[in-house]
């Protein structure tokens, strides 16, 4: 698990649309959430 959050800090996530919620009366969240990833140097 360690080696799995260390990749994962290794990028930076920019945000490049808006989010869309999905529409239920069951589950709450995003359907779609645009992001951009870029390597870290």
């Amino acid at each position: 698990m360690r080696s799995v959050f260390k990749e994962l800090l290794a990028w930076d996530v920019t945000l490049t649309g808006a989010p869309v919620r999905l529409a239920s009366n069951f589950q709450n969240g995003l359907k779609h959430l645009p992001v951009r990833l870029t390597r870290r140097a």
